[in-house]
């Protein structure tokens, strides 16, 4: 489209918010042989061109400087609502605006309805996922952590508190602990709290033998360039980082997402998961791995699951609607986490059947919303966690209710599943892999 603008003596911009960004889309560019000019620092100006590719933050400061496009297509456009890329917005207000993003919702609830009057949809995840476009996940919900009491700070959870939560020597020993038992070798990104925690779970990764480094968007750029390169050669196995990777970040071969930063917001959450999504027939790869240490597949659903989108956005106060809430499933043995089914896809566990029968009291009657279910499920799954004992199982099935038998079972599985990782312990032990 702006190729065809560009031959009719049409202006048009392409605007992204990331430096990553801007260079894949003038490679792209490049490829289809559009001739264009780049507004972003850095870079010589050429506003005689008739496609401009443009940094939102250098073109703020240059409105004046630009020739008034016909057409300007917005990248990641949920951005929309911040202040600068409004006032940009409405300077332009005669042009034609489209916008792009696989996660079109904003964290406050905005709609984009704003901005833009018709939503075309794409192929949903099954549909790419059935193309070849895109993996499925594998996922793993190893720990969730009690963010009960934490503050809400701008639509999101209060960082600095999720800091103090998250940032533990043996939560992060744990992340550490699960990606040696699910994904060595593997090529993975960490998404952590904040720089902090990032270089805390870097420096453990490394402790551990893991070649890992922190990134983040004040580290000089020469340094940032040569540290994804080892990445991408597969010198670096592990990336960790604070939302830098979690758009515009163009590496197929990323084989296992591990989350350890509790979010509201569902485009984050979204966001970070996508930089594993994409197949890479070289390595073989056709399935992502999550290691969800933040809770959010509670809070959001399975990432390769799909969903409906719409330009409206919520009202001011209200949370997401019970019809929102997707029913997922937590494994008692392993931990994995799928839609609800009898049998675990990853150990092969048969689930327990809950009882359905409710218990009848006096009092008045309370509203039950979709967060208290799922804050309710949790609990429980901790609650099974922490039972180290077959009498502590026993204790729970009699309580729940649950069939006679459920408790052997879960800890036969459990035994079952400690056996054969000391068997796959032990073999690389003796091939010399430990």
């Amino acid at each position: 489209m702006l190729a065809n603008a560009a031959q009719r003596g049409n202006t048009s911009m392409f605007i992204v918010n990331r430096v990553e960004l801007l260079e894949q889309t003038a490679k792209a560019f490049d490829q289809l042989d559009i001739g264009y000019g780049l507004v972003a620092a850095g870079f010589t100006p050429n506003y005689g061109a008739p496609v401009q590719i443009s940094s939102i933050d250098t073109l703020k400061r240059r409105l004046d400087k630009v020739r008034p496009p016909k057409i300007i297509v917005w990248d990641e456009c949920r951005s929309l609502g911040a202040k600068g890329w409004t006032e940009v917005y409405k300077y332009f207000p005669d042009a034609l605006h489209m916008g792009l993003d696989a996660t079109p919702i904003r964290l406050d609830g905005t709609g984009l309805d704003k901005y833009f009057t018709e939503l075309i949809l794409g192929p949903s995840y099954s549909e790419l996922q059935a193309r070849g476009a895109l993996v499925p996940f594998d996922v793993y919900a190893p720990g969730t952590p009690d963010m009960s009491g934490v503050h809400t700070k701008q639509g999101d959870f209060d960082q600095t508190e999720v800091a103090e939560i998250m940032d533990k020597p043996a939560l992060v020993g744990d992340v550490v602990d699960h990606y040696l038992r699910h994904a060595r070798g593997k090529l993975g990104i960490t998404f952590a709290v904040n720089r902090k925690h990032s270089e805390h779970l870097a420096a453990q990764y490394r402790q551990a033998g893991i070649p890992a480094e922190h990134l983040d968007g004040d580290t000089d750029k020469a340094e940032r360039v040569a540290k994804v390169a080892a990445f991408r050669r597969r010198q670096i196995h592990v990336l960790c980082n604070v939302n830098l990777f979690s758009a515009g970040f163009d590496v197929p071969g990323v084989e296992v997402i591990t989350d350890c930063a509790p979010t509201q917001s569902l485009a984050m959450f979204l966001q970070r998961a996508g930089r594993g999504s994409r197949p890479e027939p070289s390595i073989g790869k056709t399935r992502c791995l999550l290691l969800d240490h933040a809770g959010n597949v509670f809070r959001h659903g399975l990432p390769d699951q799909d969903r409906e989108w719409t330009l409206q956005g919520r009202e001011k106060g209200k949370k997401k609607k019970a019809e929102d809430s997707v029913a997922i499933r937590q494994c008692e043995v392993c931990f994995a986490v799928f839609s609800p089914a009898p049998v675990c896809p990853q150990c092969g566990h048969v689930q327990a059947v809950k009882n359905r029968e409710l218990e009848e009291r006096e009092g008045e009657l309370a509203k039950i919303t979709p967060e208290m279910i799922a804050a309710a499920k949790v609990a429980k799954k901790i609650e099974v966690a922490r039972a180290g004992s077959l009498d502590a199982l026993r204790a729970i099935e009699v309580e729940r209710g649950y069939r006679q038998g459920w408790s052997d079972n879960v800890w036969a599985a459990r035994q079952k599943g400690a056996e054969r990782r000391f068997e796959g312990q032990a073999a690389a032990y003796r091939a010399g892999r430990w």
